[in-house]
């Protein structure tokens, strides 16, 4: 999950970077996972989908959690 106080640039640098890594087609405007819409909530959406394809976690803006995103 992303952390709530992860500067705002940096969860938006993360986004941009996974997104054109992967694809985000699901938290797009017309994606399953677009709401809730804030940084926060599509920063953990990303994390989790870069962690289920590479195993690994971002620290610097996430930290790992048992709860699904």
């Amino acid at each position: 999950m992303a952390q709530q106080y992860a500067p705002a640039e940096k969860l938006q640098g993360f986004i941009d970077y996974v997104c054109g890594a992967y694809g985000c087609g699901a938290i797009s405007p017309i994606g399953p996972c677009y709401l809730p819409n804030n940084l926060v909530d599509h920063a953990s959406f990303v994390l989790d989908l870069l962690y289920k394809i590479t195993g690994k976690c971002n620290l610097e803006i996430g930290y790992r959690t048992t709860i699904n995103p």
